[in-house]
């Protein structure tokens, strides 16, 4: 079902791709940029460092520099007698401790020469920092009806803040830490479930999350993984590899764990997100909305790519399309939906995604789109594929073909694109109707239909015979 292209890669192989995967990963770059603009528009979860917040910083700064820093914190969780965990001061003191390592860790860009003393916290607490996380994990208080010791938005801060920090030493640890990237990925995935019954900022909780997951991905953070390879690496030689080097290792063990390793799971759960980010906001699209959409599109694209879609999966992307199309600002975010199905319909082994999505009404909905590269990309997609029956179908619904490039000049190749999608409608419906007229044709067709029908019944009379037989001669033997 793909479009490909031969192309020759930095290492002088020739490979081919599909067209519409290289478009799509051109144009991802574009969507994470309007990420950035519409999180910079946000504030809500960034220290603004006024006299208050620069005193909270000094008081965090001196308590890591201090003999006594982190000392709960430096306590390892297995060594608690259970008995005596729920009044322990360790307990208490832990929240206390991960606050003060979240004040720095946040203000790694506003405050000048923290870096040593986030090099200090990080040697500090690093050994005991991720049984701690798991101690505390919300999963726990699920399955084992424990109660909640650290509230669900102080959690949720200190993952993000690990995962924002762009020390080297850091990115080489959190990229190296199999448990630290589970209990990332199994509190994002079940989200919905962990926020109910505590008193929670869930915008708040699923901006970090969502973009801790982003980061989780690259061994280097998605912001600084071009640099890190000297900014020479070509969006071509990194999709002819089936695992970059710049994909973190442990990030797709981690995320198909969460889900007990059901890819199509994995995909459902990250749209259950998507939905509770948008139920809060009931007329916009909040910026965590669209971060959950951007960290969905590189695990789409770059990580676990869905080869075996599963119809609801495509018609809720479609749903979640139609939703963002209908609130004030989701112009930007339609492309960002968007580009996850075509993402899908590239990945699928067949052209049934495309089909499922057109039957939903994706087609108005990406016509609708601002014209972008992202929304060409898309058509372009739908346009290779219309030389399989069930997608001219699924396109001709009511009978005709919509202009899919009304806008494009009349000796543009893409009109007479559309032009070829009449002609190729035509035919279909003229040999249907040479079928319909064929009436040996349809007397052997429906005689082999009723030989089939009588096939399976047959087969399955002698099959309960056969299991009556058996079950009377177990009898007897038993006897």
């Amino acid at each position: 079902m793909r479009t490909v292209e031969l192309i020759t890669c930095d290492d002088g192989k020739r490979r081919y791709i599909s067209v519409e995967v290289r478009l799509a990963f051109a144009s991802i770059n574009e969507l994470q940029s309007i990420s950035r603009i519409h999180s910079a528009q946000s504030n809500s979860h960034t220290m603004l460092l006024d006299d208050e917040s620069r005193k909270d910083v000094n008081i965090s700064r001196r308590y890591a520099r201090s003999l006594d820093a982190f000392k709960y914190l430096r306590c390892d969780p297995s060594t608690l007698n259970p008995s005596e965990i729920p009044h322990s001061p360790i307990i208490t003191g832990v929240p206390e401790d991960l606050r003060h390592l979240i004040t720095i860790f946040t203000v790694q860009r506003d405050v000048e020469g923290i870096g040593k003393d986030i090099d200090k916290c990080i040697q500090l607490v690093w050994p005991t920092l991720v049984p701690w996380l798991d101690f505390l994990h919300p999963k726990h208080r699920i399955r084992n009806a424990r109660p909640s010791m650290i509230p669900l938005t102080d959690l949720c801060s200190v993952f993000g803040s690990i995962y924002a920090l762009e020390d080297s030493a850091a990115q080489k640890k959190r990229a190296e830490s199999q448990n630290l990237c589970d209990l990332l990925f199994d509190l994002w995935l079940h989200f919905d479930t962990y926020h109910v019954g505590e008193s929670t900022d869930v915008l708040y909780c699923l901006h970090m999350l969502g973009d801790a997951v982003t980061e989780a991905m690259f061994v280097a953070g998605k912001d600084r993984r071009w640099e890190a390879e000297g900014g020479t690496r070509s969006e071509q030689e990194s999709i002819c590899q089936v695992s970059p080097p710049y994909i973190s290792p442990v990030c797709a063990p981690a995320a198909l764990s969460a889900v007990r390793y059901h890819p199509r799971r994995l995909y459902r759960k990250a749209l259950v997100q998507i939905r509770l980010a948008l139920a809060e906001a009931p007329e916009s699209v909040p910026t965590a909305a669209s971060i959950q959409i951007l960290a969905l599109t590189r695990l789409a694209m770059e990580v676990i790519p869905l080869l075996k879609p599963a119809h609801d999966i495509i018609c809720d992307l479609v749903s979640i399309l139609r939703t963002i199309a209908s609130r004030d600002d989701g112009a930007y975010w339609t492309t960002g939906v968007a580009l996850i199905v075509a993402t899908i319909w590239v990945s699928a082994r067949d052209e049934r995604p495309i089909v499922w999505a057109l039957r939903a009404g994706f087609l108005p909905l990406a016509l609708g789109m601002p014209e972008t590269g992202q929304k060409a990309t898309i058509l372009e997609a739908i346009l290779g594929n219309a030389y399989h029956v069930r997608v001219l179908r699924a396109l001709s619904l009511d009978g005709q073909i919509p202009a899919i490039f009304p806008s494009r000049p009349g000796d543009n190749p893409f009109t007479s694109s559309d032009a070829w999608l009449e002609c190729r409608v035509k035919l279909m419906n003229d040999a249907y109707r040479d079928i319909c007229d064929n009436v040996e044709y349809i007397y052997d067709a429906v005689l082999a239909s009723m030989l089939h029908i009588a096939r399976k019944i047959a087969n399955e009379l002698i099959g309960r015979r056969t299991r009556k037989t058996a079950a009377r001669e177990r009898k007897g033997h038993v006897t």
